[in-house]
């Protein structure tokens, strides 16, 4: 059974409504009665996710009260607000605070649903797959801090493959490993966006095969520096197990000059 079929199973039976799932886990949903994540009483089950959990939990972030987390995180973790108007779903990771995810991290997986992660600076997240804009309507955004590193394991990233996800690096990283199953461990799609500014992205890639992927992105727009004046740089670093990396450099400068004549001219008009 591939990846995307078992997703489309965690979807079906959520909507039946079921305690628990495909995978065995229970679903904890967030009910806040303020926005701590480590306080039990803000979650269905009573039990504040974590990783790893003698019970693994699907937690669902789906009402629009932003969470601010400890450390901590869950079995697989969704953030979107139902398709009914509310504002979007945020989860923000304090700054040197870390979000473990162990499967699945999933944004915008509900028609028109809304979920943003901001990682703080020096804060840290992990998933072994990371769904950005995962169904069409769908919408997530990921902005991350200074010096903060978002990291994908062995399943990868996708980013606007069906619905719309943008990725704001900022001065903070990526790290992707793995390349199952897609060509690219990253992969972005028509509705897919990735910013740099100061940090860059790292894709494990010891023998260079996933550069020009990269470099193809970047040519589509679908990666950009600074907002997009910038210039995005891709290249293979074949040191140690070997990574494609992709950093960005700003616009540079330029400055209006005044010719040295007319300026002589303005001097004299403004002394007579």
């Amino acid at each position: 059974m591939s990846k995307r079929i078992m997703c489309f199973g965690v979807g079906f039976v959520l909507l039946l409504g079921a305690a628990s799932n495909v995978f065995g886990e229970v679903y904890n949903y967030w009910r806040p009665a303020s926005g701590d994540w480590s306080v039990a009483a803000n979650w269905s089950l009573n039990t504040v996710p974590s990783q790893p959990n003698a019970n693994p939990h699907y937690a669902i972030v789906n009402s629009g009260v932003a969470i601010t987390t400890t450390n901590g995180g869950a079995d697989r973790l969704q953030i979107s607000a139902n398709a009914d108007g509310l504002q979007p779903c945020t989860v923000n990771v304090g700054a040197g605070l870390d979000l473990h995810v162990q499967f699945e991290l999933i944004f915008g997986g509900m028609n028109d649903g809304n979920g943003i992660l901001n990682l703080g600076k020096n804060a840290t997240a992990y998933s072994e797959h990371l769904i950005v804009g995962q169904v069409a309507g769908g919408t997530g955004t990921i902005n991350v801090g200074d010096g903060a590193t978002l990291t994908t394991g062995w399943w990868g990233c996708e980013v606007g493959v069906a619905g719309t996800g943008t990725i704001n690096l900022g001065n903070g990283n990526m790290v992707i490993y793995g390349s199952n199953p897609q060509p690219c461990a990253l992969t972005i799609g028509d509705g897919g966006h990735i910013d740099i500014t100061g940090g860059e992205i790292k894709q494990s890639d010891p023998t260079g095969a996933f550069t020009a992927i990269l470099q193809a992105y970047a040519a589509a727009g679908k990666i950009t520096g600074y907002g997009g004046p910038g210039t995005v740089n891709v290249f293979w670093d074949p040191i140690g197990t070997g990574w494609t990396r992709v950093t960005a450099i700003p616009e540079p400068m330029t400055m209006a000059m005044i010719p040295l004549g007319l300026g002589s001219l303005l001097i004299r008009k403004r002394l007579s």
